[in-house]
């Protein structure tokens, strides 16, 4: 499927260059460990959720920690996905960045760079996909939206199969299963801003940049 996504975006790529567009934009997306209560419950040991905690306390449980990040702006050649502390931030420094349910990944940028982990903030503006969506007329989930809009599958069940689990407690063929997974996550992100952002009015935008600033 990789393929098939990395296709679609040579043809955006290609469409939004012929007109002329800024393709200095780069979708951005964190996995974070999370404990939800069945695996509380069966460790004896409190929730680590956004549901249980909101973003900010979420980031600050004792557990949170980000193992990995993807980045794609491939316009500029950028495909990554592994550690946040050797992400190409430099190089997408200045860019529009892109992330679906925006809010929380930029709590955890934040977070990460409390604990020293990742530069000082150095985007342009971070935009919320799952917002464009909705205005769009598509479905606010990243693997609805994603169905909908480019008839992908995504494969969502990798994350739940995260409850309660380390990078570290991960097999290799595992470990390459997250890998695939948080990189599809950003290719559709960036797909769904270079194929829909073009009609998202500037009003819907700054009202989605100023719903999505409020940090909680």
């Amino acid at each position: 499927m990789q393929d098939n996504l990395r296709q679609k975006a040579a043809q955006a790529e290609e469409l939004l260059a012929s007109k002329g567009r800024d393709l200095r934009f780069a979708a951005v997306d964190f996995e974070t460990f999370y404990r939800g209560d069945k695996s509380a419950a069966r460790t004896g040991k409190t929730p680590c959720s956004v549901d249980e905690s909101g973003n900010w306390a979420y980031c600050r449980h004792p557990e949170w920690h980000a193992y990995l990040v993807s980045i794609f702006s491939p316009a500029y050649g950028i495909e990554y996905v592994g550690t946040v502390e050797e992400a190409p931030w430099e190089r997408i420094a200045g860019f529009t960045w892109l992330s679906h349910n925006r809010n929380f990944d930029r709590h955890v940028y934040e977070r990460l760079h409390e604990l020293g982990k990742v530069p000082a903030p150095a985007w342009g503006l971070w935009h919320d996909t799952a917002d464009l969506a909705v205005y769009s007329h598509l479905p606010r989930s990243l693997k609805s939206a994603a169905d909908a809009a480019f008839k992908v599958k995504l494969d969502k069940d990798t994350r739940t199969l995260m409850d309660g689990r380390t990078w570290e407690e991960l097999a290799p063929a595992q470990q390459e299963r997250m890998r695939k997974y948080a990189l599809e996550d950003s290719i559709v992100c960036w797909l769904l801003w270079a194929n829909y952002e073009a009609d998202w009015p500037a009003h819907e935008r700054e009202a989605s940049d100023r719903k999505s600033t409020r940090l909680n």
